[in-house]
């Protein structure tokens, strides 16, 4: 038989949001958006004669793709006094065979021509090939410039790692659950060039009740060189989600649903005897505890203050179960009853004030009436 239920209508709701977008990882980092300025005037070689090729191998701050869509980029060959022919090859693809650039001109190549002649741009890898077939070049350069642009690629890396500075608890309410974490941002770039304004934005898990900084802007950020940042912040913690009380033969079962925003190790202590636990505790004697279980296994346990304490376990992302079986009391249940108490005011019955308040109206009205005569 069941005895009652009691679902916790905000946390419920709380929780069905919460797996509308997906299930929640082991543990909820710190989104981190960047962006930067780029700024690369690289010059890959000075004169080439023909039968010489030179090769550029970069590592960019960002990708061919991020720099292209917020700025622009380019490979220019100088011809030397005289025409001269080349083959450009960039990241493995032919851009140009026996092109020819007139005596004194130059040629460029943008990245949206790389891309048009089947270069891959999302990488920020960049390897370069330019061989002179006839006469000589004067130079080559690989300039690149953009604003804002998505710093992401092999040599843009965002590391996030936490470390809580308090313990996660079992609450009764949601809003009475929460713990404090400290989140380091580590930002590195290992790229060949320096990069200016960069721009990175905090997006906060969704456990996360406050907030520290949002954004921060980086002056300069040099190649082989890392930022670090430290948010401090609450997160919501382990909260009971729904508790029944259900009745067996001889034992009564109170089951405890337990919602964790995520996989975490939290202290679980219940309170039979207090206030709203004690409702789904009938009966409840730490002597006839038969078996704890948290997710089907079996927990020890202990008893302070008439708390049952449960210690540190390990709760997964979502809900947990948590069944306290014990037995019930042998022979009659009595259940005491509050004896009648009649009210008193100095000392004396209330009804006795009564009484003595209407002989004292009967009195003065009786005299009252005599004077009239």
């Amino acid at each position: 038989m069941r005895i009652s239920r009691a679902p916790v209508v905000f946390a419920t709701i709380l929780v069905l949001a919460l797996m509308a977008v997906g299930t929640v990882s082991a543990v909820n980092l710190v989104d981190v958006d960047a962006t930067c300025d780029v700024s690369i005037n690289y010059n890959i070689s000075g004169t080439l004669n023909a039968g010489e090729t030179t090769i550029a191998n970069l590592k960019l701050p960002t990708t061919l793709s991020n720099i292209n869509s917020a700025g622009s980029g380019s490979l220019t060959i100088f011809a030397g006094a005289n025409t001269t022919k080349v083959n450009v090859v960039v990241n493995g693809v032919t851009v140009a065979s026996g092109y020819t650039i007139l005596g004194g001109t130059s040629r460029s190549w943008t990245l949206t021509d790389f891309s048009n002649a089947g270069v891959n741009l999302n990488t920020a890898d960049l390897s370069i090939v330019v061989s002179v077939i006839a006469n000589s070049t004067s130079a080559v350069w690989f300039n690149a410039s953009a604003d804002d642009a998505v710093c992401s690629g092999a040599y843009f890396n965002v590391e996030v790692t936490e470390k809580q500075t308090s313990t996660p608890k079992l609450e009764y309410y949601d809003t009475d659950s929460f713990y404090t974490v400290k989140q380091t941002v580590n930002v590195t770039q290992t790229s060949d060039f320096n990069i200016t304004d960069v721009n990175l934005t905090f997006t906060y898990p969704s456990n996360a009740i406050s907030h520290d900084v949002t954004n921060v802007v980086v002056a300069t950020l040099n190649k082989s060189e890392s930022y670090v940042k430290d948010l401090y912040f609450q997160k919501r913690g382990p909260y009971v989600s729904d508790i029944d009380s259900d009745e067996g033969d001889d034992t009564y079962t109170t089951e405890i649903t337990i919602y964790a925003p995520e996989a975490v190790t939290a202290e679980l202590t219940v309170y039979p005897f207090e206030y709203p636990w004690y409702r789904y505790f009938p009966y409840f004697d730490f002597s006839k505890i038969k078996v704890i279980e948290l997710n089907d296994k079996d927990l020890d346990w202990d008893s302070e203050d008439n708390a049952l304490v449960l210690g540190e376990e390990q709760l997964d992302a979502g809900n947990n179960v948590l069944n306290i079986t014990y037995y019930k009391p042998t022979g009659p249940i009595i259940i005491p009853t509050p004896s009648p108490t009649e009210p008193q005011f100095l000392g004396l019955s209330v009804w006795m004030w009564v009484a003595i308040i209407a002989v004292v109206v009967v009195a003065v009205v009786a005299y009252k009436l005599g004077s009239r005569r």
